[in-house]
């Protein structure tokens, strides 16, 4: 539902042009007079900046529509191109950059591996990864084809503890040096764009909340699984954050006795017996034993190791094994999936929400895996929620970061007023009432 704020009349037009390029963003054409009947506005407000939205090229007039008696209304369209904007997953093991229009149509996506670090950093220092973002970025605007000017906003999403009042990342557990890095202030100077930099989840929350299997869901969970485990929450429609912005780390959440003492000092009790890592070595560990030697010779297989000599086992062997039937590559995951249902059953049982999206890498694996956590929630708790796969896959933190970088360049097209991350939206309502 749109808010209806009163305040001074240069807010007034501010929210009610917000509202007017909202509701023509949301639908495929509208005419002004259903722009005025819907919203509640008067003709002469709606027809004024319905104006000015086309002379700054927000928005199309595409022709007559049908009449319903009297003279045949002009429609008008929204424009998604009249800017772009970026988005950009800086993850355990790849870096990702997409460009987008305003409507999240993501038009050159290029994504690398995770780089090593340069002269005295650890792998994947903040260095190596910030020239990699760099280059991946320009390589997505020449790619696109449009000038540098047409980009309006750059998102990060970051796989590790991050605000996003200053776009600084706190702490990142799975990228070495990155602890008080200001990855916004960094981009903005080489870009001269405003830069939005956010926790992954939260983002890909927000993705999935805008283009994926969240859409219209204003209680939602969405759980990511790859090297790391995490967890974006919205409530009411609005991304939880909690007291210090860590609300969702999951990789820290204690299903297990077992994986406390495996990592009682450095933590990630969760990530320590259900992560990919903890997969890989799993299996690692599997092969090397007698009964191992036969018992993964599939994964070996698929891999293209053999088991006797040792090789690199990826998590994509040991599930593309596991589809296949492989007893051995079964019972790794279903012990990983096991702990994972239990995640998933706790938080449900604290926040009730309306639906649970698995997603990060398990889109890729899930009909492996969605069924088996399915299963044991399903087990343990008498009337859960449906739990759907992500259709977004990584794209989710890419068109959360989209959206934030829309948003910051222009606060009238953020998903909505409710949903808004950066609380444009909240700010102009509090400022126009103090002044009322």
């Amino acid at each position: 539902m749109r808010r209806c704020p009163t305040g001074n009349p240069r807010l007034m037009k501010e929210l009610n042009q917000s509202m007017i390029l909202e509701l023509i963003r949301e639908r495929e054409c509208i005419s002004r007079a259903d722009i005025a009947k819907e919203l509640k506005l008067s003709p002469p407000t709606v027809s004024k900046i319905v104006s000015q939205l086309v002379s700054e090229g927000w928005v199309d007039e595409i022709g007559a529509g049908e009449s319903s008696g009297g003279r045949k209304p002009f429609l008008i369209k929204f424009n998604p191109r009249k800017h772009y904007a970026i988005g950009a997953y800086v993850g355990a093991s790849r870096i990702i950059v997409g460009l987008a229009d305003l409507d999240g149509r993501i038009y050159v996506r290029r994504s690398a591996s995770r780089p090593p670090g340069g002269p005295g950093e650890p792998a994947g220092g903040p260095a190596a990864i910030q020239d990699t973002l760099i280059r991946l970025i320009e390589k997505v605007i020449e790619e696109a084809g449009i000038v540098s000017s047409k980009v309006c906003g750059i998102g990060v999403a970051v796989c590790g503890i991050t605000r996003v009042e200053n776009g600084t990342v706190v702490r990142a557990r799975h990228l070495p040096g990155w602890d008080n890095f200001p990855v916004r202030a960094v981009l903005e100077e080489r870009f001269g764009v405003p830069v939005v930099a956010d926790n992954d989840v939260y983002l890909a929350v927000l993705g999935e909340s805008w283009r994926g299997a969240g859409k219209g869901v204003r209680d939602l969970v969405l759980v990511t699984l790859g090297q790391g485990v995490g967890c974006g929450i919205i409530i009411n429609g609005k991304v939880y954050r909690g007291s210090t912005g860590a609300a969702g780390e999951i990789g820290d959440m204690i299903v297990s006795e077992a994986a406390v003492e495996r990592s009682r000092e450095k933590g990630g009790y969760l990530e320590a017996i259900a992560g990919w890592s903890t997969l890989v070595e799993q299996a690692a560990a599997g092969l090397k034993t007698a009964a191992g030697l036969n018992a993964g010779a599939g994964i070996a297989g698929i891999a293209g190791i053999k088991v006797e000599t040792g090789g690199v086992i990826t998590p994509e062997a040991i599930f593309e094994a596991a589809r296949r039937g492989d007893g051995f590559a079964l019972d790794l995951v279903r012990r990983v999936c096991r702990y994972l249902s239990y995640t998933v059953a706790n938080i449900i049982s604290l926040l009730n929400p309306e639906v649970v999206i698995i997603g990060g890498d398990a889109a890729q694996v899930g009909d492996v895996i969605l069924g088996p956590i399915s299963e044991g929630v399903k087990s343990l708790l008498h009337s859960p929620p449906p739990i759907l796969l992500s259709g977004l896959g990584r794209d989710a933190e890419i068109l959360g970061a989209v959206a934030v970088a829309i948003e910051r360049a222009n606060p009238s097209l953020a998903i909505s007023y409710d949903m808004s991350i950066i609380g444009a939206g909240d700010e102009m309502i509090a400022k126009a009432g103090s002044e009322d």
